[in-house]
Formats: structure tokens, C-alpha cells, sequence
């Protein structure tokens, strides 16, 4: 990719569009989402969240679906190529 951006032709959008989606299916995507979501929303302090045992009896592993669900759906907008709006207004999401 530094040799397409040297020579200019990353600023073409179908180059750029082809080098974005090549990027996003490579495995190392995921390590991304997991911390860019990690540092930006802060879920890796999860761990040190205990829920409420008597409002949440079931809570046991909490937590990690918690950071799961969220670097999933993280994941899910880089893929799709929806807008940061569509992350943060999910539960208006139909």
C-alpha cells in the first residue's frame, strides 16, 4: 500500500475502496477493533465490573459478553461501512 500511496494512485477512489476492503479482511482487523473499542469506549476496564447479584443472578461472565458484543458490533460498522452514527444511536437501530 505505501508504494500505491508513493505513486498516487491510493487517491483513487476504486484503489483506495479496493485497499480499505482488503485491509478489513485481513485477521488483523479484529485486533484492531478489539483495541481501538478497548481504549475508546473503555471496555477493558470491564473485567473490574461486578454486577449485582441479586439484580443480575445470571451475571457470571458479564463482562467479557459485554466487550464482545461491543468489538462485534464495532467490527460489524468498519465492514459495513455504516456511519459513527449508526454506532452510537444503536438502539434506535431497527
Amino acid at each position: 500500500m505505501l508504494g500505491l500511496a508513493e505513486t498516487g494512485k491510493l487517491r483513487t477512489p476504486a484503489v483506495l475502496d479496493a485497499q480499505i476492503k482488503r485491509m478489513l479482511a485481513d485477521e488483523r482487523s479484529a485486533a484492531f477493533a478489539e483495541n481501538f473499542a478497548g481504549q475508546w469506549l473503555e471496555t477493558r476496564n470491564l473485567d473490574s465490573v461486578k454486577p449485582d447479584p441479586q439484580k443480575f443472578p445470571n451475571g457470571t461472565g458479564t463482562a467479557r459478553a459485554m466487550k464482545t458484543e461491543t468489538r462485534m458490533f464495532f467490527e460489524a460498522v468498519l465492514r459495513e461501512n455504516l456511519s459513527l452514527s449508526e454506532f452510537l444511536d444503536a438502539n434506535s437501530r431497527s
